[in-house]
């Protein structure tokens, strides 16, 4: 799949209906689509509104080389990334999980799933049920925990001199890095 881009599938936006979880935009490979080099990393995808995608990447990649980006609409991707859906712990945010991931394309690379802890509490019954279900869906399901110094700060990188929030992010680093390898067959 080297050198093939991925774009989104045509369509109208997804549906806001209370209680729905969004059709989900997912990415697709196509002729039209405009190809990319080669250039691995990972691409992260929010499946729902407010899930910390833009966050994850800020913490993940504070520096902007480029090897984690968020992926939006109609974004061409380069399919050498490793796709990774996001999702809050909440029954919302594991239920839009559901969708991207009954949704993906099977020629597409399988995603894996980064569960972000919304509150720095045990995450419900049915948010434990739903990721165990999805768990043999995705390459990978990542725990994201609840990192309060967020809250104080524009700048979520600012939050890495912080030993606690900079060792949460290297676990975290560590098992996407571990991720990334496994796909390369590194």
């Amino acid at each position: 799949m080297r050198g093939t881009a991925i774009a989104a599938v045509p369509g109208p936006r997804p549906a806001t209906t209370p209680g729905c979880a969004p059709r989900p935009h997912l990415p697709t490979t196509g002729t039209n689509a405009q190809v990319l080099p080669a250039k691995p990393g990972l691409v992260l995808f929010g499946v729902h509104g407010g899930a910390g995608t833009s966050t994850l990447v800020r913490l993940l990649d504070p520096g902007y080389s480029g090897r984690v980006v968020e992926w939006r609409y109609g974004m061409p991707v380069d399919a050498a990334r490793v796709p990774v859906l996001v999702a809050r712990s909440t029954a919302a945010g594991l239920a839009a999980a559901a969708v991207w991931v009954t949704r993906w394309r099977p020629d597409l690379r399988r995603p894996a799933l980064m569960v972000v802890a919304d509150v720095p509490f045990r995450v419900p019954p049915l948010v434990r049920y739903r990721r165990r279900a999805l768990a043999s869906r995705v390459t990978a399901v990542i725990d994201v925990p609840y990192l309060y110094p967020l809250r104080h700060l524009d700048d979520p990188a600012q939050a890495l001199r912080q030993r606690k929030v900079a060792a949460a992010v290297e676990r975290v680093r560590r098992q996407l890095d571990q991720l990334s390898a496994s796909v390369s067959g590194g």
